[in-house]
């Protein structure tokens, strides 16, 4: 009897650490896809504003 109260113990054990490491896994793959979003959306930004720029130089370039 007490040797299958102890390996109930080791296996719940066992579970809590795998359960933690799962949620620990999520939460590092989320917080990295939220930095390649974040990455992804500041290069657009960045090349949208660049672009503009471009055009006003070309503009004010062709009106000189």
């Amino acid at each position: 009897m007490r040797t299958d109260l102890a390996s109930c113990k080791d296996r719940s054990k066992e579970l809590v650490r795998s359960i933690r490491v799962l949620v620990r896994s999520k939460l590092e793959l989320e917080l990295g896809s939220k930095r390649v979003l974040v990455r992804s959306k500041q290069e657009l930004e960045l090349g949208s504003k660049q672009e503009l720029l471009r055009s006003k130089l070309v503009l004010v370039g062709s009106t000189s």
